[in-house]
């Protein structure tokens, strides 16, 4: 005993203290392991359930099942083919921005003057412009499309070159319907409206919000433009029923649903290319915004190792909540708002930073998906409108004046489920709905800030002088002072007081 004493008063208490502080971490490193390795197991094991759940509540939900689930184009109606031709083919400059500039900003019963006719037709003389011009317009006899995406290993590397075009085809159409008027071919301005709402059909069941964003834009650019119309001049009977009866389809659904269900898709995906090692550090840093520094970097390993793991963390939840914004859609549009906000409140309080950060904006998305349906609505109900004018020689009382004749019945705003406003104005009426804001501001659809919905003008208030373009600003002098070659002033190259084009 005195012997063991002994020995143990020889050992060091500094060597004594380091003994037992490597068993003390040793213990702590296998009690971190251990639970490391039960969380983890809680985690996967959770994830199992909720895919589990995802494939019984919703057998298409995985990609491929996905695509396949969507309706089949019948032959002869596909405009794909149609709009990435003329997709690939629209100069990369076009148009110049300072001819679009004089284009803009004019009220829709504002028709072009001399100047802004003569900015047009330049924009419209470019070639190969006249013939894809021509060709958009034939898009009347193609009422939809789709344009094929393949989603990448990695989502976030997933390219969409096509999609984007489709606006520049809405810009031209747009074009082609100023110049029907300044000419005063309404009826066939009316048919680029026809071809224009084809075109965002190409992108009616996308699967990705980008691709519903676009289509959104394109179909608001096609009612602005029948707005224009019908503030300038007077359609035929005709072609305003036929307007209504297209117009029913952008007022069917928010089509929301597809395309929350492919972010959903995309969104576990990317949690599993994280957890699996398939983004670069520098992916990583740039993901988290961190700007990144460098492939090699440590502080790159150690955010990308904690991503992962955090990733996996938040899986299961990301879908669970993809899943209530998927239900969200489904919802009356009057419902919607109260799901979305408590979506959006367990983000904030409950949500793991890899959620927040990879989660689509999708509460904004729906604000212009109801937007849309709710315009399309309105226009519907205006068109209506101004057949009753064409045929009585004054505006409705209300909307029900329009019932049964050129009105099924009055329409619902989509809102709040209340008849769809009408407001007879000074110089004309406005058929609108409350908003997204859900209050009703008098018929405010100016920019669509307010209330959503349309205005008409009386007769004598269509197609009125624009003001004048401001004066263009004087050249700036040249080295050798006015009248130097290259200054636009007179006598140099721009010709006799003419500035360079």
């Amino acid at each position: 005993m005195a012997m063991a004493t002994e020995t143990e008063r020889s050992i060091p208490l500094w060597r004594r203290l380091l003994v037992i502080t490597a068993w003390f971490t040793l213990g702590l490193v296998i009690l971190v392991v251990a639970l490391y390795l039960v969380m983890r197991q809680q985690y996967t094991s959770r994830l199992e359930r909720v895919l589990k759940e995802l494939d019984e509540k919703d057998p298409t939900w995985r990609w491929e099942k996905m695509l396949e689930a969507r309706p089949v184009l019948k032959p002869g109606e596909d405009n794909s083919e149609i709009v990435l031709r003329i997709s690939r083919a629209i100069p990369r400059s076009w148009p110049d921005h300072k001819l679009d500039e004089k284009l803009q900003n004019l009220a829709p019963n504002m028709k072009l003057d001399a100047p802004r006719q003569e900015a047009l037709q330049k924009i419209l003389a470019v070639p190969p412009v006249p013939r894809l011009r021509d060709e958009a317009r034939t898009l009347v006899n193609f009422p939809r499309g789709r344009i094929e995406v393949e989603m990448a290993e990695n989502p976030m590397m997933t390219l969409l070159p096509n999609h984007q075009k489709v606006r520049e085809i809405a810009a031209l159409l747009r074009y082609d319907i100023l110049d029907r008027l300044s000419r005063g071919k309404f009826d066939e301005a009316a048919d680029s409206v026809h071809a224009m709402l084809n075109l965002s059909n190409v992108l009616d069941d996308d699967p990705f919000l980008i691709g519903q964003l676009i289509r959104i834009a394109v179909a608001a650019i096609a009612l602005a433009d029948t707005e224009r119309i019908l503030a300038q001049g007077e359609l035929s009977d005709a072609k305003l029923a036929h307007l209504q009866k297209l117009l029913q389809h952008q007022m069917a659904s928010t089509r929301m649903e597809l395309a929350m269900r492919g972010e959903r898709w995309f969104l576990h995906k990317t949690i599993v290319s994280i957890t699996q090692g398939k983004f670069s550090t520098d992916e990583f840093a740039g993901l988290a915004g961190g700007g990144g520094m460098g492939g090699n970097s440590v502080w790159n390993w150690f955010m990308a190792l904690g991503s992962r793991e955090m990733a996996r963390r938040e899986h299961p939840q990301a879908l669970e909540t993809m899943t209530r914004v998927v239900d969200a859609t489904r919802l009356p549009i009057k419902e919607q708002f109260a799901a979305e906000a408590a979506i959006d409140a367990d983000v904030r309080t409950k949500g793991g930073p890899m959620l927040r950060l990879l989660l689509p904006a999708t509460s904004k998305v729906n604000e212009a998906a109801r937007r849309s349906v709710c315009a399309a609505t309105a226009m519907h109900a205006l068109l209506g409108v101004e057949r009753y004018r064409l045929k009585h020689g004054k505006w409705p009382a209300k909307l029900d004046d329009c019932v049964p004749a050129f009105l099924n019945k009055v329409p619902v705003d989509p809102i709040d489920e209340a008849p769809l406003r009408y407001k007879r104005l000074p110089d004309g009426v406005v058929v609108y709905s409350i908003g997204n804001d859900r209050k009703d501001d008098g018929g405010d659809v100016e920019r669509m800030q307010k209330d959503f919905g349309y205005r008409l003008w009386n007769k004598d208030r269509r197609g009125i002088a624009p003001p004048p373009l401001p004066p263009e600003p004087a050249p700036m002098p040249g080295p050798g002072g006015p009248g130097a070659p290259g200054d636009g002033g007179p006598g140099g190259a721009g010709g006799p007081g003419e500035p360079n084009e």
